[in-house]
């Protein structure tokens, strides 16, 4: 019985050293030769846009199924690199953010003093970037905002959504780009006549 005691634990010894001799020299597998060639070949240029082309095909997606609503005129990425936090699993409420008197991401806050933001949101971004930076820099926000948005745009109010108009067909249709990368549709009632 002393023997065979000493043949087992013998024998487990031996096998846990083979064991951890053999996951020693197993690896997991990198990407093959092929891939890294691919990659390595692609110039930054080809890189970036393949990343363009990802990211859109995100908020594209996320903007059908409703959960991708950005507040520039451009819908900027940051809600989907920024999990968790603000776009919490890759959603963007930054429109509904900033109508509610609430900041939105940090790309938009940026992008909105540059005057990227959707202009008929203009009445809000003051007030909406004050609850991120603090209040009592409202007025101060709203000086830059008034530059960098001017009032010459028609405004009027439906149901106390301020809507600006473009002025060239050329704005009629960035606009139409952005309503539809979005998944919105107009309605048939709805007529645009520029003189």
């Amino acid at each position: 019985m002393k023997i065979a005691k000493s043949s087992l634990i013998l024998g487990l010894a031996l096998v846990l050293i083979a064991g951890m001799s053999v996951g020693y020299f197993i690896k997991p597998s990198a990407p093959s030769e092929d891939h890294l060639a691919m990659i390595k070949n692609k110039s930054i240029a080809e890189q970036r846009e393949a990343w363009i082309g990802i990211a859109d095909s995100i908020r594209g997606e996320l903007a059908m199924e409703g959960k991708y609503d950005c507040c520039l005129d451009k819908p900027c990425w940051y809600c989907i690199q920024k999990t968790p936090g603000h776009g919490e699993g890759a959603e963007c409420t930054c429109r509904q953010d900033i109508l509610n008197g609430e900041h939105p991401c940090g790309e938009c806050i940026g992008e909105i003093l540059e005057g990227h933001g959707e202009p008929e949101l203009r009445p809000y971004f003051a007030k909406a970037i004050a609850h991120k930076v603090g209040e009592q820099h409202e007025a101060h926000l709203q000086d830059i905002i008034d530059d960098m948005y001017p009032e010459d745009d028609k405004i009027i109010s439906v149901e106390g959504v301020e809507l600006t108009f473009p002025k060239t067909f050329d704005e009629v249709l960035d606009r139409a780009s952005v309503f539809s990368k979005r998944g919105y549709m107009l309605d048939e009632s709805v007529a645009i006549t520029i003189e």
